[in-house]
This record gives C-alpha cells, structure tokens and sequence, in this order.
C-alpha cells in the first residue's frame, strides 16, 4: 500500500508540474530549460511521443545541447526502439566528448550490461 501511495503521490506532483511547465511556456514558448523540463516530466507521465514532440522543438531552439539527444535517447529505448536510442546517445557523446555530463556514459554502459546479461541467459 506505501508504495502504490508513494507512485499516485509522485504521479500527482509530475501533473501537476506539467500544468505549471506548460503556464510558463505559454508565457514563453521557447524557454529551452522549461522545455526541457516539461519533456522529462513528459516522459516520467509515460508520455513519450508528447515528450519527444517537445524535444524536437527545443532542439530547433538549442541544436547542440547534448542533454536533449541524452533525453531522446532514454525516451527510445522506453519505447523499444534500440537503434535510434543508440544514435541519440551517440550524438550525445559526440556533442559531449570531453564527459562533462557524465550519466550520459553510464546510461550507455547500462544499456551494453543490460543486453550482454540478456545474451548470457539465452
């Protein structure tokens, strides 16, 4: 019972981020860290295509932050789609050579153990 009170309290704050997120956009429509905020929230409401549509958007704004391919990326690989998860990470990393943002290494390194753990108990 805790944890289903703990996810409907968690569900209750991300919608309600959501509304002010998108009262700020509406005030500025093309705040990059706004947007950006409302495609993750986007995507902890299981949200993906709408956090994605966000993401495109702030990526015609802000074209070479690589937080948002990152972002791209986890949304693909929630929806299934490995291959364009691992091009979004790829841009990342390409964006970000020198690691300033590290997660974006280990969410790839999680991605490699989780798929050779899969390949070993085949």
């Amino acid at each position: 019972k805790a944890v289903v009170s703990t996810q409907s309290t968690g569900m209750k704050k991300h919608k309600e981020a959501l509304k002010v997120l998108t009262k700020a956009l509406e005030q500025h429509p093309k705040h990059p860290l706004c947007k950006f905020h409302k495609a993750s929230t986007l995507l902890c409401l299981e949200r993906c295509d709408t956090a994605l549509t966000e993401l495109d958007e702030l990526e015609a704004i802000t074209p070479t932050e690589s937080l948002i391919y990152f972002l791209k990326a986890k949304i693909h690989r929630k929806m299934g789609n490995s291959h364009l998860a691992m091009m979004h990470f790829s841009w990342a990393m390409d964006l970000d050579p020198q690691g300033s943002n590290n997660h974006i290494k280990e969410a790839i390194d999680k991605h490699y153990q989780s798929d050779d753990i899969s390949l070993e108990n085949s």
